[in-house]
Formats: C-alpha cells, sequence, structure tokens
C-alpha cells in the first residue's frame, strides 16, 4: 500500500492499515521494553557496531520524543536523554511510546501535522515510527534470542 497521502473516508483501506501500524508499533515496543527489563538492558547487539540493548532503548526512546514533536508542532524538539533518572530507562521508554501511539491516534492519518499542516502527514509519521520500532525489536531480540520475523506482508 502507498503511504497515505489524502484520506477518503469512502475508502477504509488506509485507516485499518494505520490501525495496523499503530497496533504494530505497540506490539514491537511492549516487546523491546520487556526484553530490557527482563533479558537485562546490557546485552550486546552484534549487527549494531557495538550497541547494547539499552542504547538502542534510549536511541528509540529518543525517536519517539523526536517524532511526537513533529507530529504536535511541525518542529523536531530538542530531546536530551541525560535526564532519565538512573534506573528509568524502560519506564521512559514506554512514556515515550505512549505518548507517541496516543499523539498519532489523535491526529489520525490523513491530517497533516504541525501548525500549518503541511510537514507531510500522521500516516507517513505513522509508518515511519512502526519501520522504527520492527527493525528495533529485531535488533534487540536478537541480543537475547532468534528474532522474530519481520513481518514483510505488513509493508506491501
Amino acid at each position: 500500500m502507498k503511504a497515505i497521502r489524502h484520506y477518503d473516508p469512502g475508502d477504509a483501506r488506509p485507516l485499518f492499515f494505520f490501525l495496523a501500524l499503530l497496533d504494530s508499533i505497540a506490539t514491537d515496543c511492549a516487546t523491546i521494553a520487556a526484553i530490557a527489563r527482563t533479558d537485562g538492558d546490557s546485552a550486546p547487539i552484534a549487527h549494531c557496531g557495538g550497541w547494547t540493548v539499552s542504547g538502542v532503548v534510549a536511541h528509540l526512546g529518543d525517536v519517539h520524543r523526536w517524532a511526537t514533536g513533529i507530529v504536535t508542532t511541525g518542529h523536531p524538539p530538542e530531546v536530551r536523554i541525560d535526564h532519565v533518572p538512573d534506573g528509568e530507562l524502560v519506564a521512559w521508554f514506554e512514556a515515550g511510546a505512549a505518548a507517541l501511539l496516543r499523539t498519532l491516534r489523535d491526529t489520525g492519518p490523513g491530517n497533516g501535522v504541525g501548525p500549518s499542516g503541511s510537514h507531510r502527514n500522521a500516516g507517513f509519521w505513522t509508518r515511519r515510527q512502526a519501520l522504527e520500532a520492527v527493525v528495533h525489536r529485531f535488533d534487540v531480540e536478537s541480543a537475547v534470542r532468534p528474532p522474530s520475523p519481520i513481518p514483510f506482508e505488513s509493508w506491501q
């Protein structure tokens, strides 16, 4: 399916795709959080140039806040992970994922983002964040177990 550019209320396919992507983000982020919480966040990710599970969690938490800022204001915020209290990385990550999902859901797939509505649309950002989440879910899983496959049929 092509990127959602113009939402046609008579065509439910983009809406179903949008909702499936939101579900995918939520599921992948829950898997990432569970692995970071239970399997140790210091596990190295061999194919990610020295990153650990906690490094990927911090990166993705930053990305969630960055994308939420763009969808909300049209401008990327300055995100600083050095403000995450020790031992609270997973909770910080989960809060950022929840805020992103809420923002995307509330904005809707065909609606422009930011004050002018000209910075793509929420459908674009949902698809981009779903790809970000599934790739990093694969990374984090691979640090502790054979990763689940990436569902390629979801991206058609």
